[in-house]
Formats: C-alpha cells, sequence, structure tokens
C-alpha cells in the first residue's frame, strides 16, 4: 500500500518561467484531465474552455495548441472536441496516435511521439523507430487500442 501521490502541476511562477525560456511553446491540457470522449458535451465544453480562457490569462497571450488527455483518437476524442477547439480559435490540436507527421494530418488531431517517461536509449529508438515503435510496443504489451474499443461497445 503506498501512498497518494501529490499532484505535481506546474504553478504560474513556473509556467511563465517555462515560457519565458523559449524552449517549447504551451498549449492547453483541460482542467481536469478527464476522458474528453466519455464525458456530455457540457462537460467537454467547459473543460476545454476553462483550460484555454486561464492558460491564455497567465501567459497574457491567446493559447493556439492544445493536447488530448490520453489523445488516442475515437476514444479519448472525437469531432466534437475538435469543433469546440476549432470554435476557441485553436490552431493545432496534439494526439497521442504514434505516426509520422503528414500535410494530410487533421490539424486538430496532430499525432505525435511521447517522451514523457524513459531512459535515454529507450527515446533513442523511439526517435530511430518512428511509426513503427508502436507497432513493437504493441506486440509486446497487447493492443490497448484494440482493447479500449472492446470495452466501449460492451458500455453502450
Amino acid at each position: 500500500n503506498t501512498p497518494d501521490k501529490k499532484p505535481q502541476n506546474m504553478n504560474y511562477e513556473q509556467i511563465k518561467e517555462l515560457k519565458n525560456s523559449n524552449l517549447v511553446t504551451l498549449g492547453a491540457h483541460t482542467q481536469n484531465h478527464p476522458i474528453l470522449f466519455n464525458e456530455d458535451d457540457n462537460i467537454s465544453k467547459k473543460e476545454i474552455d476553462e483550460s484555454i480562457n486561464e492558460l491564455s490569462d497567465i501567459l497574457n497571450e491567446k493559447t493556439k495548441f492544445f493536447v488530448y488527455p490520453n489523445g488516442i483518437p475515437n476514444i479519448d476524442f472525437g469531432q466534437r472536441e475538435m469543433d469546440i477547439l476549432n470554435d476557441n480559435n485553436i490552431k493545432l490540436a496534439f494526439s497521442t496516435k504514434y505516426n509520422n507527421f503528414s500535410k494530410s494530418d487533421n490539424r486538430f488531431a496532430i499525432p505525435r511521439f511521447g517522451f514523457s517517461k524513459g531512459i535515454a536509449f529507450e527515446i533513442n529508438v523511439k526517435l530511430l523507430l518512428g511509426n513503427y515503435f508502436s507497432i513493437l510496443k504493441n506486440m509486446k504489451n497487447g493492443d490497448e487500442i484494440k482493447e479500449r474499443r472492446s470495452l466501449m461497445k460492451l458500455l453502450n
């Protein structure tokens, strides 16, 4: 039995420091990290709108980018969320779909490779293999997307 891990959110000063570093561009990510696809219209809209507005206020500039919680297209977010982002004048939104970027990608579902954890070797392997990394990962761990789709069918 391990104690609950404390939230590791950034405070306002850290967000401003990161913005001023010019190392990254910040985007919104919802207020409470829900799976937006599972929420009703009002909750999904509120989560997105409030996160965009609060980040814009903190940065003193319009937020242009968004990253979906979990981020699997048609499982964690769908057309409804993309429409809400469009209404908020978001320029680009990023999914967690492992794939190389192409000009034909929907600007509200851009694929990306995540590097949130791992040792340098694993990060280098992800960069080297590109979209083939997820195929290998699913061979080892099972296909998460297929499992989640099966669960969604059971629940609907």
